[in-house]
């Protein structure tokens, strides 16, 4: 919230640059500390939020300058996505859309058990931490709206995240799972993943780091794949494997 002061009124930097002096309207993670912390202990400990590992930075809250990386000189500058969100914006980030979407729930009647199944499995997930629900289906296409209609009875989101999409740089679609990831958090969102058959067989990179950060994730994940592929399993998750009717 610091952080997005100066964005909403350019006020704010000159009143920074007063506090800090010598014209400097940055915000530092030394200013933060000095601003928000009483006592030196207590910057001491703020600290352990700030260095470049820590969940603000890991999930792509700030954009970093590798110049300053892990130092209390590293600017907070808040990246584009958290400020529409914090403004109450829908959208995605624009390079975000170029392979996921928000699901618009399908008005399709579902078969009650199955819903029933689903929706269990989405709440255990929600108080258990991650858990990969793989959804089986003969029809890929259509199994998104179900999950979002019956995830919305839960007043949740569903995020589609198409991993064929993803960038071909392993850095850009590092970035690009970390964003979609980002967006789930802060939302309180589902995430429904197709495409993960393809990907673990040609770019098992980018499987191998979506792995790593979904084991720190919490809520519902789902992933969609054909009925006549063999299961895709994430690694260190467990695994509930539903059949679509």
């Amino acid at each position: 919230l610091l952080c997005l002061l100066p964005m909403l009124d350019a006020g704010y930097s000159t009143l920074i640059a007063c506090l800090r002096g010598e014209n400097r309207s940055a915000i530092t993670a030394e200013f933060a500390l000095s601003l928000l912390c009483s006592n030196v202990i207590e910057q001491a400990h703020g600290q352990l939020y700030l260095h470049s590992g820590a969940n603000l930075f890991s999930y792509g809250l700030f954009k970093t300058d590798p110049v300053f990386a892990g130092s209390l000189q590293t600017p907070l500058t808040l990246d584009p996505g958290v400020f529409h969100f914090l403004l109450g914006h829908e959208a995605l980030p624009f390079a975000l859309e170029l392979g996921a979407s928000w699901v618009v729930p399908s008005p399709q009647f579902i078969e009650h058990t199955f819903a029933e199944h689903l929706s269990r499995c989405c709440q255990t997930a929600s108080r258990q931490g991650a858990m990969c629900v793989v959804l089986r289906t003969s029809s890929e296409a259509s199994v998104a709206g179900l999950v979002a209609q019956i995830l919305a009875r839960n007043d949740r989101q569903t995020l589609l995240l198409d991993l064929n999409l993803l960038p071909e740089d392993l850095t850009q679609a590092c970035g690009f799972v970390t964003q979609a990831l980002r967006e789930v958090r802060m939302r309180g969102a589902g995430l429904l993943l197709s495409g993960a058959g393809a990907v673990r067989d040609s770019r098992p990179h980018v499987l191998a780091f979506l792995e790593s950060r979904l084991a720190r994730h919490t809520g519902p994940v789902l992933m969609v794949i054909a009925r006549h592929l063999p299961v895709v399993r994430l690694s260190n998750l467990p695994h509930v494997v539903l059949e679509v009717p």
